[in-house]
């Protein structure tokens, strides 16, 4: 199966608000179970907008009481389903969260992995989210087997 290379940038909340690009491209939203997904801009070179609430935890365990909110399995298939039926459509694929360190980094630095076999800028820059990250790449290379 040939690949190819994605342009993915990590925003926080406060930068996605502003983000403007006439590249065509797709938006991963990441959003704490307790609060509401923020408005994105209205954009015509958006293709598609994937929504996905969750914790920023980077293990399950001494969180009893967040553990109905912790980055799943079944979250990692729905990212790798959506970005499978965007990745030729776009330029760029921007992955946001809250403060735009963990959880979104988590998520293109897997991404990275997958489609340009390299995650070394998100580790360098970033402090990504290693559940979400192991869960993705594992989800990932399974469904490749």
């Amino acid at each position: 199966m040939e690949i190819n290379k994605m342009n993915i940038l990590v925003f926080s909340e406060n930068n996605i608000k502003n983000f403007v690009t006439n590249k065509t491209h797709a938006v991963i939203s990441i959003q704490d179970p307790d609060c509401d997904f923020i408005k994105l801009p209205k954009n015509p070179n958006c293709v598609a907008t994937s929504k996905y609430k969750f914790y920023d935890f980077d293990s399950p365990t001494g969180q009893k009481n967040y553990d109905l909110w912790l980055f799943e399995k079944q979250d990692a298939e729905k990212i790798l389903e959506f970005v499978e039926s965007i990745k030729n459509k776009i330029e760029l694929l921007c992955v946001h969260c809250v403060a735009g360190i963990s959880r979104s980094a988590g998520v293109a630095g897997a991404l990275s992995k997958i489609y340009n076999n390299d995650d070394s800028y998100y580790f360098k820059h970033y402090c990504p989210n290693m559940l979400v990250y192991r869960i993705i790449l594992n989800t990932y290379y399974e469904k490749q087997k």
